[in-house]
């Protein structure tokens, strides 16, 4: 579980607030958070170098999941971004999945 609660949260921002971490202009606000940035790319190299590791295992499925107060805006927003960037991470299958939407 990865605390996102360290963001500034987009509930406070009024046209933002009915909003969830789905669209553009959360995930904009969120994201591109210098912490936000600083979180997401140590998470992706430490994801990165532990995969193999899980595989040599025989573990096929690893959950990473975020959390915020609300569930809708910043742990929406950085769970996305997680997802799209380990995509892009050879012989890796993402499923992203908001549960509290």
């Amino acid at each position: 579980m990865v605390d996102v609660r360290l963001l500034e949260n987009p509930y406070w921002v009024e046209e933002l607030r009915p909003l969830d971490g789905r669209d553009p202009r959360v995930r904009d606000y969120v994201v591109n958070q210098a912490a936000a940035q600083e979180l997401l790319g140590n998470l992706e190299t430490t994801l990165a170098a532990a995969i193999p590791h899980y595989r040599e295992r025989g573990r096929s499925h690893l959950v990473v999941a975020f959390g915020c107060t609300g569930g809708r805006h910043r742990s929406v927003a950085m769970a996305r971004e997680m997802s799209e960037r380990l995509k892009n991470l050879d012989g890796i299958d993402v499923d992203f999945t908001a549960r509290d939407l």
